[in-house]
């Protein structure tokens, strides 16, 4: 908010008494000019004691929906735009397009309705149809590798004080400004509800080194660690199907190999969209829960990620098992499903 300088009056008393005088033995009126206002890129800063709301970021122009904006090192689509009973939902395509890691995260978006409030975000959810619950999907974001793809959703609850639903109307806006950005990077017109196919350029990722193939060890440091396949196994709780992946990792270090708190923030699988599958902590057999496991050196260990099937027979080819190793160990290591 822009600082107010207040400036004593009394400083001003000359210059009035003289131009007060000068007005009253003028005998010709002059013609009065106008000053137009000059447009200003800065939020007009308002008085805490009025009910006005801040100036909406903006950019111009207003991006719409489908329209690829291609950002420092990302390109950003908007696919999708819906008004539930509760929410607003927009989902994202993205692709890193630079030659570095880069971070697209659903913190970095901000959504306002037409009087200018910014919406607060919320857990997505969605519905598969009326017989079944609602459940949580993966919010959009994460670090890409250069070349890998993303969709996700993120989800803003109803801006109606008295919990009403949010409905489409002209003058709702999403803006995205980059990690220490100081205004944003694009602003969409999210007025309307409707959907898109993303660009064939930000459906598919696109390394610069192909991902190892489902079955080949991957040697991290003093671990190997191999992707053995996936297998499915009948309805979960919310019943959906539950995609089980299976891994082997050998540590053939002289210390123990930890990894964090629950075994399944270590693990990811991505559609070839770039859409990630929600994570299953219910099914039995899944090893999703488990917090700090520890592989003895010289030892071998294999377990099984469960993850929320997309509804599919199999996994689509070229779908994604991401593993993310220790802050030490490098990079993602990516295999690609058969």
């Amino acid at each position: 908010m822009m600082k107010k300088t207040f400036v004593p009056l009394v400083l001003f008393l000359p210059a009035l008494v003289f131009a007060m005088a000068a007005c009253a033995t003028s005998t010709t009126a002059l013609p009065t000019q106008t000053k137009q206002p000059q447009p200003s890129s800065t939020p007009i800063a308002v008085s805490a004691a009025t009910n006005t709301s801040l100036a909406i970021p903006t950019e111009n122009p207003l991006h719409s929906l489908g329209q690829q904006v291609n950002l420092k090192g990302m390109s950003l689509v908007l696919i999708g735009v819906d008004y539930t009973q509760s929410q607003l939902q927009v989902t994202f395509a993205a692709k890193n397009s630079g030659s570095e890691p880069t971070s697209a995260n659903f913190v970095d978006f901000s959504a306002y309705g037409v009087d200018g409030k910014e919406l607060k975000y919320d857990a997505c959810f969605t519905t598969i149809n009326k017989s079944q619950p609602d459940y949580a999907v993966p919010s959009f974001g994460g670090s890409l590798q250069p070349g890998e793809n993303l969709r996700g959703m993120i989800c803003w609850k109803s801006a109606d004080p008295k919990g009403g639903p949010l409905v489409a109307q002209t003058g709702i806006k999403v803006s995205y400004t980059p990690e220490g950005g100081a205004k944003p990077a694009g602003t969409w017109d999210v007025s309307s509800a409707g959907k898109v196919d993303a660009p064939i350029e930000l459906a598919l990722s696109d390394f610069a080194t192909p991902p190892n193939k489902q079955g080949e060890a991957v040697k991290l440091k003093d671990v190997t660690i191999t992707f053995d396949g996936v297998t499915f196994q009948g309805v979960g709780q919310d019943k959906t199907r539950v995609v089980m992946a299976h891994f082997t990792l050998e540590n053939k270090g002289a210390s123990a190999y930890k990894f964090g708190d629950f075994l399944s923030y270590s693990f990811l699988i991505k559609l070839a969209d770039g859409s990630p599958l929600s994570t299953d902590f219910t099914t039995v057999g899944c090893q999703n829960t488990a917090s700090k496991v520890e592989i003895l050196p010289v030892h071998k260990r294999s377990f099984t990620l469960c993850f929320v099937d997309p509804g599919t027979s199999s996994l689509a080819p070229g779908s994604l098992v991401i593993f993310f190793p220790n802050p030490d160990e490098g990079n993602k290591v990516f295999w690609v499903t058969k």
